[in-house]
């Protein structure tokens, strides 16, 4: 299967509309956290075509992608969640190494609907977190990268996140966001945190004393 066919299955007009659609609603500030955005639909039909194909899993993957690039849509990524354990080795290596490419990119359009599979659907599962986290972080020094993971790292247990607010902690460029971290973690109804951690990582943070997310913090960790 080659993402032409796919095209030519679904109709290459309503493909490329579709593309632009998701483009612009996956740039969104407020992706994943604001409104339902738009309406696309086409990533579930185009589920079968990658997913129930012929064809090897590290192709499946590769296919994924290339259509991914065109239509970054959440849609197709939830259908990767739910096939991950079928793949083979060098499949999820080369699903692990395409993430980390498009969430150290400067395309925000690819990286927030990938940053949103992270989140609820690899992080939030306690099958997947470990390896996720490993693969997104483990001897990583990107920090656009780790930056982006650390936004939605919630759910991942919260003596993952240490070893990295602590591995980070010389860099004072990153303390925003591991205060951004803490304060998802405290916020979002899957979210692991250490109270008494937490409080004493927070009184050690260079963070602008203006900042809303210091004020939050300090009154959550209360």
């Amino acid at each position: 299967m080659r993402k032409k066919d796919i095209i030519t299955l679904v109709g290459r007009e309503r493909y490329e509309a579709e593309c632009i659609l998701a483009h612009i609603d996956s740039a969104r500030p407020d992706y994943g956290r604001g409104g339902a955005g738009a309406d696309i639909d086409l990533p579930h039909d185009i589920e079968e075509h990658i997913w129930h194909a012929a064809e090897t899993s590290l192709r499946k993957v590769e296919l994924l992608f290339e259509i991914y690039d065109d239509m970054p849509a959440f849609g197709h990524l939830m259908y990767a969640h739910m096939h991950y354990r079928e793949w083979s080795a060098d499949a999820i290596a080369l699903w692990w190494n395409e993430t980390r490419k498009r969430l150290a990119g400067d395309t925000i359009s690819l990286r927030q609907p990938l940053q949103y599979s992270m989140w609820c659907d690899f992080f939030e599962d306690d099958k997947t977190v470990d390896e996720a986290w490993w693969a997104l972080t483990y001897k990583v020094s990107d920090t656009v990268l780790l930056e982006a993971v650390l936004r939605v790292s919630s759910p991942v247990p919260y003596e993952f996140k240490a070893e990295l607010y602590e591995r980070l902690f010389p860099n004072i460029a990153m303390h925003r966001a591991i205060a951004s971290s803490l304060l998802f973690s405290l916020v979002d109804v899957y979210g692991s945190i250490d109270h008494s951690a937490a409080r004493k990582l927070l009184g050690q943070l260079h963070l602008d004393p203006q900042s809303t997310d210091l004020h939050e913090l300090r009154e959550r960790l209360q």
